[in-house]
């Protein structure tokens, strides 16, 4: 089951990095570090930026995931922070197959309302933690590299926040499923 760390109370570990990638100019502008994930078909892979502390690495299936807190100045001295996980369900494990089919919890007083935005599900709902009032969006989709892959960004709504933080956590949210494809195989 993955769990997603809301405030910074993760310690930071060492990043696995295995190439690094500029997005191309015309998507969004997000030039990050692209990390490759081994699927029992091959690899997923994604980006993100270079500069996001890793929360936690996961790599064995079934269920792999990476978890990275996204800095906020607005953040510093508080117990939260903005943070994203993906996690790769291997569709040949029952436990994963499960664990991706199981609807999207309710944190809020609301249910998550549902989209659907190219291959993707997403799921947007807002909740408390303590006292401060979260963002939460759930994306889910499958058959890349033959997993499923689902994804999770949580930021706080702070006082401190850049007028324009939650369109700025939007475009990143964007940037990162746009970025999520698979391949064959791994290369050196």
């Amino acid at each position: 089951m993955i769990r997603m760390v809301w405030g910074k109370g993760a310690q930071t570990l060492t990043k696995v990095v295995l190439a690094a990638v500029l997005v191309a100019p015309g998507a969004v502008a997000f030039a990050g570090t692209e990390l490759k994930i081994p699927t029992t078909n091959g690899f997923v892979a994604f980006s993100v930026e270079g500069d996001w502390p890793v929360l936690s690495m996961q790599m064995k299936p079934p269920i792999a995931s990476a978890a990275f807190r996204i800095p906020n100045p607005a953040d510093a001295g508080t117990p939260d922070s903005s943070n994203i996980v993906i996690a790769l369900y291997d569709t040949q494990s029952a436990e994963a197959r499960t664990a991706f089919k199981t609807p999207v919890k309710q944190y809020g007083a609301a249910r998550p309302k549902g989209q659907t935005v190219g291959p993707w599900t997403i799921y947007r709902q807002a909740a408390k933690q303590g006292d401060t009032d979260y963002t939460i969006v759930d994306a889910k989709r499958s058959g890349v590299a033959g997993v499923a892959v689902g994804v999770r960004m949580v930021w706080p709504q702070l006082a401190g926040n850049a007028a324009d933080y939650d369109a700025r956590m939007e475009t990143v949210l964007k940037a990162v499923l746009d970025s999520i494809h698979g391949g064959a195989s791994v290369s050196p």
